[in-house]
């Protein structure tokens, strides 16, 4: 009886080494399948998003928040020279940090933008005064730095 008892207990455990490959198997191919609907859905939501955003480019009215982001995408171009005066103190380098200018220059730059956009937008005038004295951007590089928005603006979480 004994020898029995040992057979059906080998025959349980090599029963159960099994089912729990199979279960370990199988489960992995289900995290492997959620994992790629996550990607492909992830994806999906960046193609909407990126779509609507750049649906919305040439119909957005101009801000002059717009004007600054762009006047500051020459700092891409000021990084070749990081103790230039041009970081000292001033009224272009408060505010916002400089991640966003870096993004809107080479935005510019990959869009086959340069980097000499228009002047320093001063808050303390209208639009017509900014415009008389070139500080708002021209069309094509305010559409270019809208395209860069629309991308960044896009990204999943």
């Amino acid at each position: 009886m004994v020898p029995e008892a040992v057979a059906r207990a080998d025959s349980s455990a090599a029963t159960n080494s099994t089912f729990r490959g199979v279960s370990s198997l199988f489960h992995s191919r289900i995290e492997a399948l959620i994992a790629r609907w996550d990607a492909l859905f992830a994806t999906l939501v960046f193609v909407f998003a990126l779509w609507v955003n750049l649906h919305a480019v040439p119909t957005t009215e101009f801000h002059r928040d717009e004007a600054r982001w762009i006047h500051r995408a020459r700092f891409v171009e000021e990084l070749r020279n990081p103790t230039s005066a041009y970081w000292e103190d001033s009224e272009l380098m408060y505010g916002q940090p400089p991640l966003g200018s870096y993004l809107t220059g080479l935005g510019l730059l990959l869009q086959g933008r340069d980097l000499d956009t228009n002047g320093y937008y001063n808050f303390h005038f209208g639009q017509a005064w900014n415009e008389r004295h070139g500080n708002t951007p021209d069309e094509l590089d305010l559409a270019a730095a809208r395209r860069t928005n629309s991308v960044v603006g896009s990204r999943n979480p």
